[in-house]
């Protein structure tokens, strides 16, 4: 018999979840962080599905791997999973993590609060606000943004949909819920939940298709449902893979938004604006020009809701966790 202990820190973004793992997992072998992405998956899938599905997760858990940084001048690494796999990139997950080890006394800030974490898609700047005792937001530079494709069309329901690609730090579906015929608003969640998934579906067979033309990126990660709700204010929900929706306005996403409105003329460079969830809490972000590309600059704020200490038994037969959905 075996047993393995993995520590956790658990915190939500705007009601998105990130467990934080800080021991107990492998140390993982790579050069780059994508490089270590991919041994997550390669060589310790079976431990990530232990921490993110059923019964110690759900199908909407999200993680970020704490790791030493492969860059030198980075004070923070992570590596993110979830139930599905792996991303490169997440914005509500750099947010929680950074917000828990501040909070914790495991990451000590700066005067000026500001640090590097590193992530596989890019080493990202953040500036923490408040304390550390408490931290009241966390502000972050994203990965540099831009308009992938525009005009493609879906079917979905038998209507012809038409939705643009954007690239956000992942590669994002952006359609309107007024195309869709469907409002963005809480009682509409279960058709905004499937017919996201149909357009995501449908957009990473096209994508596909391009064997590469437009882009380097493997995946459509996932499709953006949108409304305008004013000047400068946006509600949206994102669906990704196995039907789970980020309860957060997703801060890729979010970016990925933002660069798809500037390429519309309908963002000006400089400009903030506000992207909410379904819960009517919302990201804050504008673009800045950086040497000619787009970066995406956002606000959020996380809460810890726990910490944990896993055990996962050589005896049992669940030990690896399960999916039923």
């Amino acid at each position: 018999m075996t047993v393995r202990t993995v520590d956790t820190i658990d915190t939500h973004t705007l009601g998105e979840p990130t467990r934080i793992v800080l021991r107990g997992f492998p140390a993982l072998k790579g050069r780059t962080l994508k490089d270590r992405s991919r041994d997550l998956l390669r060589s310790h899938d079976d431990l990530r599905k232990a921490l993110m599905w059923e019964p110690r997760g759900h199908h909407v858990m999200f993680g970020a791997v704490v790791v030493p940084p492969a860059d030198p001048h980075a004070d923070l690494g992570l590596v993110f999973m979830d139930g599905g796999g792996a991303v490169d990139m997440c914005v509500h997950g750099t947010i929680g993590a950074v917000t828990a080890l501040v909070e914790t006394g495991r990451l000590t800030l700066p005067r000026d609060g500001a640090l590097t974490v590193e992530t596989p898609a890019a080493a990202v700047r953040v500036r923490v606000r408040g304390s550390k005792a408490r931290v009241s937001s966390v502000e972050l530079d994203g990965v540099a943004s831009r308009s992938v494709a525009t005009g493609l069309h879906s079917e979905v329901g038998g209507r012809d949909v038409v939705y643009d690609l954007a690239y956000g730090g992942n590669l994002i579906a952006i359609v309107r819920g007024t195309d869709l015929g469907i409002k963005v608003q809480p009682r509409s969640f279960r058709a905004l939940l499937d017919a996201g998934m149909e357009v995501k579906t449908q957009a990473q067979k096209s994508w596909k298709a391009t064997k590469g033309r437009l882009g380097p990126w493997r995946e459509v990660v996932s499709t953006l449902i949108y409304s305008r709700l004013g000047a400068g204010r946006y509600r949206d929900l994102v669906v990704f893979r196995d039907h789970s929706v980020d309860r957060s306005p997703c801060g890729s996403c979010f970016s990925a938004l933002m660069a798809q409105l500037h390429a519309q003329g309908s963002l000006g460079v400089g400009d903030w604006i506000e992207c909410e969830n379904l819960l009517e809490l919302s990201f804050r972000g504008r673009l800045v020009d950086d040497g000619g590309e787009l970066v995406p600059q956002l606000s959020g704020w996380a809460f810890i809701t726990g910490e944990h200490r896993f055990r996962i038994d050589s005896r049992d037969p669940l030990r690896h966790g399960f999916q039923l959905a």
